[in-house]
């Protein structure tokens, strides 16, 4: 008996996408792997198709999974609705993500989970590292971008928060209410996971070199994550996010305002005025965002701050 309890109740999440060469392969990994866990769990394997076309829901079928069908499109999508059925039909304590193209190893969600139970850590991100020709130069440039902006403008301190394999206590998701659908899903959930209080860390995971083709365009998903990030920025702090805009524009002000007074120019006193307005203004909008913040953030379900003496 661990913590109390005799099981954990743990569902293993799988976005798939015409992945029938692989998903079978994936689901079975995964039983093997959590076959030797120390920590002793029920396993849940939920795969969420996205409409494919080539035999993925048979296969998965086939191999004892769950499977449902997403309504709508995105991978970030794939994830939430996933995440609702873990918590609205199998009740489960501890949920993982880990994507169907057989990249990621296993045995790391066991470990995962390990960390948890232990009580370490709440959330636990599988940071990749790449096999020889498992990703392109510029994937990895990207990612390691993102994961830069994440950690200075967000202040998660991970090094690869764009992993597709992480694990985490199910009460996360009643903090989760994703604007995005897409790629950049996995930023929102560490952003609330961080606002939620969450210890979030880090294991290293073998990354493997997928099978059948990408559904990722790189361009596209780089920018949508820059965005998110900045949005997140703006929701999660934002009386810096709104104060680093108004610094900024008083002292463009100050600026424009000795030119006026050099000058004796009407034109700039005018600017000064405006861009001194606009200042102060934002910075309003940043106190009441705050506030608004603080209010938001304490209703939020926060990770139990304690455990059962043994």
């Amino acid at each position: 008996m661990v913590d109390g309890r005799d099981k954990f109740k743990v569902a293993v999440v799988m976005p798939a996408l015409n992945e029938a060469e692989s998903v079978a392969q994936v689901i079975r990994g995964i039983r093997d792997a959590f076959s030797k866990s120390v920590v002793p769990v029920v396993i849940d394997i939920v795969v969420v198709d996205g409409n494919s076309t080539d035999g993925t829901v048979s296969s998965a079928k086939a191999e004892g999974a769950q499977v449902i069908i997403q309504k709508n499109t995105g991978y970030g999508n794939a994830l939430y609705s996933g995440f609702l059925y873990c918590l609205d039909e199998l009740n489960s304590d501890i949920i993982c993500t880990i994507d169907a193209d057989g990249s990621y190893d296993p045995e790391a969600l066991v470990t995962g989970v390990s960390e948890l139970v232990g009580d370490r850590l709440d959330l636990v991100v599988c940071a990749r590292v790449p096999d020889v020709g498992a990703m392109s130069a510029i994937n990895r440039l990207g990612n390691r971008l993102i994961s830069a902006l994440v950690k200075v403008i967000l202040g998660i301190k991970v090094s690869d928060s764009q992993s597709g394999m992480f694990v985490f206590w199910s009460n996360l998701v009643d903090n989760i209410h994703p604007k995005v659908r897409g790629w950049a899903f996995n930023t929102e959930v560490l952003t609330r996971a961080l606002e939620s209080e969450y210890r979030i860390g880090e294991i290293r995971v073998r990354y493997k070199k997928r099978v059948g083709n990408s559904k990722l365009f790189v361009a596209t998903g780089g920018l949508v994550n820059i965005g998110v990030i900045l949005r997140m920025f703006r929701d999660s702090r934002p009386l810096l996010f709104h104060g680093t805009i108004a610094v900024v524009l008083l002292l463009s002000a100050i600026l424009t305002g000795i030119e006026a007074i050099i000058k004796g120019s009407q034109l700039f006193a005018i600017l000064t005025t405006l861009v001194a307005l606009a200042g102060v203004q934002i910075l309003t909008f940043g106190l009441v965002a705050d506030m608004i913040k603080d209010i938001r953030t304490g209703r939020l379900k926060k990770a139990v701050p304690y455990r059962k003496a043994e």
